[in-house]
């Protein structure tokens, strides 16, 4: 039973009685080291909150209870119990600035108000996109002109410049064989139809580098299926400033609503494969799969427009027109065009219907402003670069060819070389005899003799001329390369590990059919082995026999090389980039030093050879073409002004295809930018990032958010005590540190004997909702050397010391909430109201977000996670899960009533990911709104999860910089507020840096220097927000723009402050039983605990004091509250 505090009115505490509770909450020290009128604020568990004017500026009015005394001393012993010894803190570094002004009586209120105020006018232009109806689609296009032709009913097609509404359906169509370029595209508004049509289609132009114009003369919403990649072919976007025109993808609305996640679309696919084999084609096994997934299939589908049709309109769209712009002729455009035409329009007749239905659903489970127009501005995304970015990319194919010759060379020699052996017996060696030694006879001509029984001059037998490489073995023939004409041998080809006489563990390596590479270890030394030996058929019928392994079945056991992804999955390359740790650890090993370098240098090129067809097709358009009538941009809207183009740079602009909700968690997905890896000095490429590089006059300010899903789950915990730092969990993110390893990443790192880069990847799979297995296979793939068994019991011991076990909850716990305390809403399930923009009759929609009363199956105790596991999955169980900060709804597939009880994984992941997502579209709102109200010119480049990164004329950096600061602090305070806490601690409020730098890194220090990169970058500037405060003096803008700011800020109306719900934390003696419960190590313990509540619940319902129990509440109050002695020196 999960309780979280219920609402009271403020109104029922008395002045008096709110000055005690805060006394609880802030115990304050004076500073030693700045100045002694600033005053400490420190909570009952040593975390230093915000001072107290940042605190009143961002918390004005309080609306929540602040903890009573028995959650603190609930709090303080299980901290102790976790071996965590909390004390005053050191202070840290004073932050002395004035804070703009809200926009609201609170934080909350602040957010909806600039979200819609921001948001518009495309929020409400994409509400009367969904109201209005296409007109009548053409019969005929005009086909002999090139550019804008205008259909309205009614009237004669009219060439035009641009379209003329502000609100556009959008398609294009690309030939990509012959060139990235549109040469079709249509769009529809309520008033007319549109046609584009390439110059180079019609043969008026010889070029094929025509982009299309929508149009930058005022704010305009054009809305497409996956728009982002029409968006690459429009050309108003090309260009520094902030665009006009804004995108909403009506694929992202899908994902977001009725979206599959990875699991899911494996069942939605084996579901249709079952429905099309036919009643007759089906076992009963099947027909049990269809019923069972039967609810899935109706509920989503993939992102296709094609289904997503189908789904949502009962739609059957006819893609087959398609196939002809997958060939290599215009002609064939031409010949057809008025048929592709009508297919481009009925593109976008469909993407209208389709918005429609999912526009209003997208609403629904994500009301907040914030979050449609966090979805359009992650549209937004551009990226400049110069001309170094086509020297990067020579000078990696040049350093890709120099190394693949360089092994590809040592490696022919080592074939040569064993080619000795055709004449011998290769029976003796452990790995040439893997090989086929067959050797076909030699084909000969017949030739010509004469009487005398001698061969005629010139007639003589000859090689047959159609044979290759006569008298080599079988697996010779069979490195012939056709296109280059010679033999060829890479490190990916099956014979490299058999040449390079690779072992495992000291033995030889043998290549199985059915289980991958595999190595042989003699009968005497396989029993030392900890793992299974594998086992081979040794029936020559059977389709998994393998000669070898059964013949030598008395002598010697298999055993996997194993693999990252699991004791199942098969190596296929030892050479690979992941194994390069055991060469270096001496588990894969062979007597040629070409094997360590091959192993070497493929890591060095993997990279690249991952990355290069992504990254040569990004679609750059240059700020030197814009001045011929041909021109692959319009010449009159240049990248860059005359004043700050210098005389030899060369600026481009890349827009990455960006899908803003590309999964269920609504994260954004766009595949060569948010999977960049950052430079590494043996990666071939990874200086990719590094090529945004800001053009002259500006700079790329940007930072990354410090652990924040982490921060927002543990946060979810600590809400049940109502205090920062409650949980060992949030205790550790808040105050935990490297250097004393005593942050969450240097426990796991003790408890599993790794390194604390490694703990990281278990921490973040482990939040995520991964198990047991997960962290076992990671381990394996760490370290190699250890066994399966060994993994998991290292493994199983991470799971019980951080997420605990799980018990069974006693009867006790599903009993119902005391009638003495109201709850929060009739359906605690929501966590929340279940649209923000419709509160619930007689509350405010700023009551707290906290759950009421959770009735769990089962519980997770004892660990230092285990709170915050309980809180997320009080989320991920309940009829409609949204996220507690901006109330967005999970997808419908993902639902209890379709999913029932699987996918939890992808259920748990969902609130934590989600959750990270409302950070981010936060985050972008608060900028977008500060960079507006306080003229700082600057626009987003790109977001990567928790990293954001904006393009910012130079003199307007450091304002930029700060903004970023108070904006990162506006979200956290939503996070705390909507969790029932109106304060924060100091060291999460502000981003511990603020990049200003030239080129986007992940450190401002980065050298970037990789074997395609040998020159170093200078580096930028990595500012607190002290140095921001310093350099910008405070303030943000002008004196006036803050004096209008302070002017616009809303003071609470009587209803907004006396006459709001406010969240206090309850005095139910069942919710400090449940705190209790929590911290049980054995069922035992759980039980007893509940026993005595029932107990003690009975006689208090016998003297007719239901929910009130003073014995036992005074026991619990016996627990005195520690409060953090003074550091002494």
């Amino acid at each position: 039973m999960l309780h979280f505090p219920t609402p009271r009115s403020t109104t029922l505490l008395s002045d008096r009685l709110w000055r005690h509770r805060r006394r609880w909450l802030q115990i304050t020290f004076r500073s030693r080291s700045t100045t002694a009128s600033a005053p400490l604020r420190i909570n009952p568990l040593g975390i230093e909150l915000l001072p107290d004017h940042l605190q009143r500026a961002v918390f004005p009015y309080r609306r929540h209870a602040a903890a009573v005394p028995e959650q603190i001393a609930l709090a303080q012993r299980h901290l102790q119990r976790q071996g965590i010894a909390y004390d005053t803190p050191e202070p840290l570094a004073k932050v002395d600035f004035q804070l703009p002004a809200l926009q609201g009586a609170t934080i909350q209120e602040h957010f909806e108000r600039i979200g819609l105020n921001v948001a518009e006018p495309y929020l409400g232009y994409a509400q009367q996109a969904a109201d209005f109806d296409l007109p009548p689609m053409p019969t005929t296009w005009v086909s002999d002109r090139s550019g804008w032709v205008r259909y309205a009913v009614g009237a004669r097609p009219e060439p035009v410049e641009r379209p003329r509404e502000a609100i556009l359906v959008f398609d294009v169509e690309v030939m990509f064989r012959c060139s990235p370029y549109a040469v079709l595209a249509a769009a529809a508004s309520a008033e007319a139809w549109y046609l584009w049509v390439s110059p180079h289609l019609l043969e008026q132009s010889d070029r094929v580098e025509h982009l299309i114009p929508l149009g930058d003369d005022q704010p305009r919403l054009i809305i497409g299926h996956n728009v982002g990649f029409d968006r690459v072919r429009v050309a108003d976007d090309y260009r520094l400033a902030a665009p006009t025109n804004v995108y909403v993808d009506t694929m992202s609305l899908h994902t977001a609503t009725r979206g599959l996640c990875n699991q899911q679309r494996v069942d939605w696919f084996y579901y249709h494969k079952l429905e099309a084999a036919g009643p007759r084609g089906r076992t009963m096994a099947d027909r049990t799969q269809m019923q069972r997934l039967a609810p899935l299939a109706r509920a989503g589908s993939p992102n296709s427009l094609k289904e997503v049709a189908k789904l949502h309109c009962g739609i059957v769209v006819d893609k087959a027109p398609r196939d002809l712009f997958f060939g290599q002729s215009y002609d064939a455009i031409r010949k057809n065009f008025q048929e592709l035409a009508t297919y481009c329009a009925r593109d976008v007749e469909v993407t209208h219907r389709v918005y429609r239905k999912l526009f209003p659903a997208f609403r629904r489970r994500c009301p907040h402003p914030v979050s449609f127009l966090g979805m359009t501005e992650m549209q937004s995304a551009a990226l400049p670069v110069t001309e170094a970015w086509e020297e990067f990319i020579a000078r990696a194919e040049a350093c890709l060819a120099a190394i693949s010759e360089r092994i590809e060379a040592r490696l022919l020699q080592l074939t040569e070389e064993a080619l000795v052996h055709v004449d011998q017996d290769p029976a003796d060696d452990p790995w040439l005899r893997h090989l086929d030694w067959t050797v076909a006879p030699v084909r000969m001509t017949q030739g010509k003799k004469g009487k005398d029984g001698q061969y005629l001059p010139s007639h003589e037998p000859r090689l047959h001329s159609r044979q290759r490489l006569p008298g080599k073995p079988a697996w010779y023939k069979s490195l012939w390369h056709g296109p280059t004409g010679r033999i060829r041998v890479t490190s990916k080809c099956r014979i490299a590990p058999y040449l390079l006489r690779l072992k495992w563990r000291g033995y030889p390596l043998y290549f199985s059919d059915r289980y991958g590479w595999t190595f042989r270890v003699p009968k005497e030394d396989a029993l030392e082995m900890d793992d299974e030996a594998l086992e081979f058929s040794t029936d020559p019928a059977d389709p998994h026999y393998e000669s070898y392994p059964a013949a030598d079945r008395a002598c010697g056991a298999f055993f996997r090389i194993p693999h990252t992804d699991g004791e199942t999955a098969r190596c296929l390359n030892p050479l690979a980039k992941g194994y390069v740790g055991a060469f270096e650890n001496g588990l894969l090993t062979s007597e040629y030093e070409i094997a360590r370098e091959a192993l070497q240098l493929s890591a060095q090129c993997s990279y690249w050879i991952s990355c290069r067809e992504r990254v040569k097709s990004q679609l750059v358009i240059w700020d030197r073409d814009g001045d011929d009538g041909d021109s692959p941009r319009p010449a009159n809207a240049p990248i860059l002004g005359a004043a700050d183009r210098g005389p030899d740079t060369k600026t481009g602009i890349i827009l990455p295809q960006v899908v803003p909700m590309g999964t269920v968690t609504r994260r954004a997905v766009e595949a060569t930018w948010m999977t960049a890896s950052n430079a590494k000095p043996n990666r071939i490429g990874s200086e990719l990032k590094a090529m945004v590089r800001a053009p002259p006059g500006y700079s790329l300010v940007g930072a990354d958010v410090d652990s924040e899903e982490l921060w927002i789950s543990s946060l979810m915990g600590d809400a049940q005590f109502g205090l920062h730092g409650g949980t060992a969990l949030g205790w550790m993110t808040l105050q935990g540190t490297k250097s004393a390893g005593t942050d969450m990443h240097s426990n796991t790192a003790r408890i599993m004997g790794i390194s604390r880069n490694h703990a990281k990847i278990f921490n973040y799979g482990r939040i995520y909702g991964a198990g047991v297995r997960f962290a076992t296979q990671l381990l394996l793939k760490f370290n190699p050397a250890t066994s399966a068994a060994e993994a998991d019991r290292t493994a199983r011991k991470l799971y019980e010391a951080t997420k605990g076990h799980q018990f069974p909850a006693p009867a006790a716990c599903t009993l119902p909430p005391a009638t003495t305390e109201p709850a929060v809403s009739a359906a605690p399930a929501s966590m929340g109201k279940p649209d923000i923009t419709q509160p619930q009759e007689g509350k405010r929609a700023d009551t707290a977000h906290r759950p009421t009363v959770y009735h769990p199956a089962k519980l997770w105790c004892g660990g230092s996670e285990s709170y915050m596991f309980n809180s997320l999955e009080a989320v991920a169980l309940t009829a409609l899960p949204r996220t507690p900060t901006l109330g967005c709804a999970i997808t419908e597939t993902l639902t209890p009533q379709v999913s029932q009880s699987r996918y939890m994984t992808s259920r748990i992941n969902w609130v934590v990911q989600s959750s990270g997502v409302d950070y981010l579209h936060l985050l972008i709102v608060a900028m977008k709104y500060l960079c507006t109200r306080y003229a700082i010119d600057a626009r987003l480049l790109l977001t990567i999860h928790d990293e954001i990164r904006y393009l910012v004329k130079e003199e307007d950096r450091y304002r930029a910089g700060l903004a970023l600061q108070v904006a990162n602090l506006w979200t956290r305070a939503l996070f705390s507020y909507r969790l029932g806490m109106e304060d924060l601690p100091l060291s999460v409020a502000f981003f511990s840096s603020v990049d200003v730098d030239s080129v986007m890194r992940k450190e401002v220090d980065l050298p970037c220097i990789t074997p395609s990169h040998p020159t170093e970058i200078p580096p930028g500037e990595s500012l607190t927000v002290q140095d921001l405060i310093k350099l910008t003096d405070g303030r943000l803008g002008s004196k006036e723009v803050r004096e209008s700011a302070t002017k616009a800020t809303m003071a609470p109306n009587d209803e907004g402050v006396a006459g709001e719900d406010s969240a206090r934390l309850s005095t139910d003696l069942r919710d400090f039983i449940h705190l209790r419960a929590q911290m049980a190590t054995t069922p035992s313990e759980l039980g007893n605990l509940y026993a005595g509540v029932a107990q003690t619940a009975s006689h208090s319902k016998a003297a007719g004091e239901p929910g009130k129990t003073p014995n036992f509440r005074r026991k619990l109050s016996s627990i005195r509250v520690l409060r953090p002695s003074p550091r002494t020196k």
